[in-house]
């Protein structure tokens, strides 16, 4: 048995979903691992028994880490300290080497077209000087969440979810009403729609206003705890997002999906697993990687809907 790791992640959602399979490889090898992380996202993998233990990223415990690290209680508890970050130089990263202790970055913003979970992995096997050749199977790290859910009711569930940490990542509000018009009449299928509390306001209106509509068939989870919300995409037979941190919660619930990209590159941010799928804007110069320099962040318009219905079609039949 190693002694304990502890890391430090303060990422969203989707951020430590991707990071996911290195918590899980440390784990495997033997490790403790305490998570740094947001609180629900925390909390989340600890009801899940996917770590050891948490601590809310924003808790004042923290603050002898920054001030006096040779010193803090925390760090002395942990033989491997470990921060997942998109910068090169993060903060924390150099405090800690400024004080002689030894720490491990491992970096979540790829330059190259390569899948972050495995470029992060492949960091994290490389910085515990572990030959990658010697490794069997990756893909027991890229297993579903152990939930007990299933599909409960006969009829098609749907669980859409309509935002992302930006706006410029959402699918245009005409694009899901055509879909949802076009499904609705081929299936007449019971509607989960989720939302947060990052959702601008016009996509919560535009959701209860669909919900009051389609009357017994829709339901609205509005902010609910992300253990709630992963039992509710489980439990539903096909999953429409974008990219998203509730995509990326709804690929490891193994839940068929298809997610709507634009100004990202899925081939970067698309979670790995044979369930997902993805479309991609018709748009010239999308993927473009860098959206917050674009002019005209129209992209997601230019996805095709027809597409998004001919996918789920294929997946419903």
């Amino acid at each position: 048995m190693h002694d304990r790791a502890i890391l430090f992640h303060f990422g969203a959602l989707g951020d430590v979903l991707i990071s996911l399979p290195c918590i899980r490889f440390l784990k495997a090898i033997g490790y403790s691992v305490t998570l740094v992380a947001s609180f629900p996202q925390a909390l989340l993998l600890k009801e899940l028994d996917e770590v050891d233990d948490v601590i809310n990223a924003s808790s004042s415990v923290l603050s002898d880490i920054y001030v006096n690290p040779k010193k803090s209680d925390i760090l002395s508890s942990y033989s491997e300290v470990f921060i997942f970050s998109k910068s090169f130089e993060p903060e924390l990263f150099k405090i800690l080497k400024a004080n002689n202790i030894v720490v491990r970055l491992i970096h979540t913003y790829p330059f190259k077209r390569v899948s972050n979970y495995k470029y992060q992995l492949t960091q994290l096997i490389e910085a515990l000087s572990i030959n990658l050749d010697k490794i069997d199977d990756l893909s027991t790290y890229f297993k579903p969440f152990n939930l007990s859910s299933d599909i409960l009711e006969k009829d098609i569930t749907i669980s859409v979810h309509l935002g992302s940490g930006s706006e410029v990542k959402n699918l245009p509000l005409f694009t899901i009403l055509k879909y949802i018009k076009e499904i609705n009449r081929l299936y007449n299928p019971r509607w989960l729609f989720i939302t947060g509390p990052a959702e601008a306001p016009q996509r919560k209106l535009f959701v209860e206003d669909l919900v009051f509509k389609l009357k017994d068939r829709a339901f609205h989870l509005d902010s609910y705890p992300l253990l709630s919300v992963a039992n509710y995409i489980k439990s539903s037979s096909l999953f429409i997002g974008n990219d998203s941190g509730i995509s990326h919660l709804a690929a490891f619930c193994s839940t068929k999906s298809i997610l709507c990209f634009g100004p990202t590159d899925p081939k970067i941010w698309a979670p790995p697993f044979s369930w997902v799928k993805y479309i991609l804007s018709k748009k010239d110069c999308a993927p473009c990687g860098d959206y917050h320099k674009c002019q005209i962040k129209d992209c997601m318009g230019f996805v095709s809907v027809e597409e998004l219905i001919g996918y789920s079609l294929k997946l419903f039949n």
